[in-house]
């Protein structure tokens, strides 16, 4: 376990059946901010997250706290051989500003580097300024766009440098 800011977390692979409460907890961040979730058709790895995400190249993480209690999660996904998207990073409201989405997103990064990708992309909406803020500081550039997902009004870029070897999960956490 790792402990941060008086916070002990730890980064974890999914559960097969974790689905339905990671679906919850971004909702509820969503509703947060005045954006309605809606459905979208690649939310269907919400069914099956170990399957979803089990790809050499693609890795999807949940923050839980010493409790249990699930904080957030972050994914990485493949969309090309040159290209992967960041997933459903999001962190429950009582979990931010304590360097968790931080961590969450360089290890996100890391995974994509290590798997050789050359560009990470996002769609995120301008809504969500701290997760805006967030991406920027790492060197994702912004840019508006006719994003596939409809509550969307911003695609995120990082073009990466220096891939190295295809990683396993436990080689980056």
């Amino acid at each position: 376990m790792t402990t941060h800011q008086h916070l002990n977390f730890t980064l974890r692979p999914p559960k097969a059946d974790e689905g339905p409460q990671l679906h919850a907890l971004i909702t509820e961040v969503l509703a947060g901010y005045g954006l309605p979730y809606t459905q979208e058709p690649d939310d269907r790895d919400f069914d099956n997250l170990v399957i979803a995400y089990g790809s050499p190249r693609s890795c999807f993480w949940v923050v839980e706290d010493e409790n249990g209690r699930v904080l957030g999660c972050g994914g990485l996904k493949e969309r090309s051989s040159e290209m992967a998207e960041v997933r459903k990073l999001y962190l429950h409201p009582d979990a931010r500003g304590k360097g968790l989405g931080k961590r969450l997103l360089q290890c996100i990064i890391d995974f994509a580097r290590a798997a050789g990708y050359r560009v990470v992309m996002l769609e995120t909406s301008s809504k969500l300024p701290e997760a805006c803020k967030l991406y920027e500081r790492f060197g994702f550039q912004g840019y508006p766009h006719n994003n596939e997902v409809i509550q969307c009004d911003l695609r995120y870029e990082l073009v990466l440098k220096d891939p190295l070897a295809v990683p396993t999960v436990a080689s980056v956490l």
